[in-house]
């Protein structure tokens, strides 16, 4: 399944508006491309991946690091010790450096080490990696144990509950929204 990228710009500027970076129009052409390739997901899938990145990163699909000092990610990630052994933070100091990066943020020690970027963090801000661990992390469920196949209903793809995947169901029904907007999208675009 391919995606025409004249026709999908040409939609996703109908639904989200104009697109004011160069990168995002690079890094959603490098997503499709990564679909196309490799992981060929059915179109309700890469909806909701598009719409799960487009959520993560503050609607540019740029990877980011997540916002925060020291003492916002120690607060967050160690002070609660529950959350800090579920994600293999031994110390602060791991909070701070496994904080969130890329296109879902991605934290803790054990992410990292699941990705095998734990020796160089960083490397989640790069696309290609940060493309890689949203594909692999959403279809393997290594981010919460659930994964984009466990949403494929007999009435359709449950956009609201697909949220498990990432957090719970933090901001589903705007994601679900989202993705209703993307599978319109590549419905339109795909060849």
């Amino acid at each position: 399944m391919k995606t025409n990228l004249q026709t999908f710009f040409t939609e996703y500027r109908t639904y989200f508006g104009k697109i004011s970076k160069q990168q995002t129009i690079d890094v959603l052409s490098s997503i499709l491309e990564a679909n196309t390739a490799k992981y060929n997901l059915p179109l309700e899938q890469l909806a909701y991946l598009l719409a799960t990145a487009y959520h993560e990163t503050g609607h540019d699909f740029v990877p980011k690091r997540e916002l925060g000092g020291s003492a916002y990610f120690i607060k967050k990630y160690w002070t609660n010790q529950r959350v800090a052994k579920w994600l293999g933070n031994d110390d602060a100091s791991e909070a701070v450096k496994y904080c969130g990066r890329g296109l879902v943020q991605i934290t803790g020690e054990t992410n990292y080490e699941r990705f095998g970027i734990a020796s160089n963090p960083e490397m989640a801000l790069e696309t290609g990696t940060a493309i890689r661990i949203i594909f692999e992390g959403m279809i393997k469920g290594i981010f919460t144990g659930k994964k984009l196949s466990d949403y494929n209903k007999s009435i359709g793809y449950d956009f609201v509950n697909a949220r498990r995947i990432i957090n719970g169901v933090d901001r589903a029904a705007d994601i679900a929204k989202y993705a209703n907007y993307f599978l319109s999208i590549l419905k339109k675009s795909t060849v």
